[in-house]
């Protein structure tokens, strides 16, 4: 069954969630906020445009540097400088086999996700029309 999801959707849920590290299962490589609270793909947009695949959670793309094998190697120099860049972050990190990914969600005080706070970030910066403010004041009444 496939999930009921859009690009659109997928990166809600990123630009709205930081990820802690732990065995990498969970944490998407390249979208996931678990770099130093940033998605590589947005650090690093030019590499990230220039992989072939972009699906590979962390654990996955960090087994036996499987990342390096999905960068097309006909690279610029902007590319090879975000490679090395990226590469340098990565001695850094080391998974923990035992310990599942913690995902927070930003957008609530104790970090758990809510329907109500995901629909109330989707409307974040537009306002209620003057009707539907009416309507919602006689609904009390």
């Amino acid at each position: 069954m496939q999930m009921p999801v859009d690009k659109d959707d997928i990166a809600l849920f990123n630009a709205a969630t930081r990820v802690e590290l732990g065995n990498g299962a969970k944490a998407a490589f390249w979208t996931s906020r678990w770099l130093q609270g940033d998605a590589p793909a947005t650090i690093f947009l030019t590499l990230f445009n220039h992989s072939r695949r972009k699906n590979r959670s962390v654990a996955e793309a960090l087994t036996n540097d499987k990342w390096i094998q999905d960068v097309d190697h006909n690279m610029t120099e902007r590319t090879i400088a975000e490679f090395v860049a990226l590469w340098r972050h990565l001695q850094n990190i080391t998974l923990l086999p035992l310990q599942e990914d913690r995902i927070t969600w930003l957008h609530t005080r104790d970090g758990q996700y809510t329907a109500k706070s995901a629909y109330d970030l989707q409307f974040v910066g537009t306002t209620k029309s003057l009707a539907a403010r009416t309507l919602g004041e006689r609904k009390c009444r």
